[in-house]
């Protein structure tokens, strides 16, 4: 079993996490960044977009949305009446008119993995690719289609990052265990998607704040003539 598990919610496609441990641990300034595959992330973005969304139809890749069904994006790649049902046919236009579409390739072998051509192996593979879908761009939102092309390409590596378990979070610590802060659903490799950098900034703005609670803890003991083998140490 790979380290998701591809199910289906109320017709959504969920991703379920089995690793539990932390995948890796970062020393920084006497703290900790402890760094975890996202154990809860539902891929919710990708299915909350209007303007930005895949559908799918294989029996190992099914995501669906209203108004999109297989057989309105079937006479809408076909450009012809789907099953002789002038419904499909209207949907189909109404969808060329407010979207622009691209068809979604799979390789699916022990996972899943998705891409809009089939030029280059695995996804020009004979056995085990295949068209699974199709992806849209919101007109609205994207006049030109090259530039809504670049937008749909990006939301295939979101997705390839939720199928291959290239999700991340991380939790900050002090030296002494006290929770600094933690943050999760960061897309791609973890020393590559800004992830670490943002841990630091939040154990930075730890020690700063508690530097500054110290100071003025101290400046008080002094006005009050606490003797200096009974004041309180910087702990953190």
């Amino acid at each position: 079993m790979t380290a998701y598990q591809f199910i289906k919610n109320n017709g959504r496609a969920l991703f379920k996490k089995t690793m539990s441990e932390a995948y890796k641990t970062i020393n920084y300034k006497d703290c900790s960044i402890k760094i975890y595959q996202d154990e809860n992330y539902d891929g919710g973005m990708m299915f909350d977009d209007d303007n930005l969304f895949l559908v799918g139809f294989h029996r190992e890749f099914s995501v669906s949305r209203e108004g999109f069904g297989k057989d309105v994006c079937q006479a809408l790649v076909e450009g012809k009446e789907a099953d002789k049902d002038d419904y499909h046919t209207d949907e189909a236009k109404r969808i060329k008119k407010d979207y622009h579409f691209f068809m979604v390739r799979a390789y699916i072998h022990s996972g899943v993995s998705l891409s809009l051509s089939n030029e280059k192996y695995p996804y020009n593979d004979s056995w085990d690719s295949s068209w699974v879908g199709l992806a849209f761009a919101s007109r609205a939102e994207w006049k030109d289609r090259a530039k809504a092309k670049k937008a749909v390409e990006g939301l295939i590596t979101d997705w390839n990052n939720n199928l291959s378990g290239n999700v991340w979070g991380y939790v900050a610590e002090s030296k002494n265990g006290n929770d600094i802060g933690s943050c999760w659903g960061f897309y791609g490799d973890y020393d590559d998607n800004g992830m670490i950098d943002e841990a630091k900034s939040e154990i930075d703005y730890y020690i700063k704040t508690e530097l500054s609670k110290h100071i003025k803890r101290v400046k008080a003991q002094i006005k009050a003539g606490v003797p200096l083998a009974k004041r309180q140490s910087l702990a953190l």
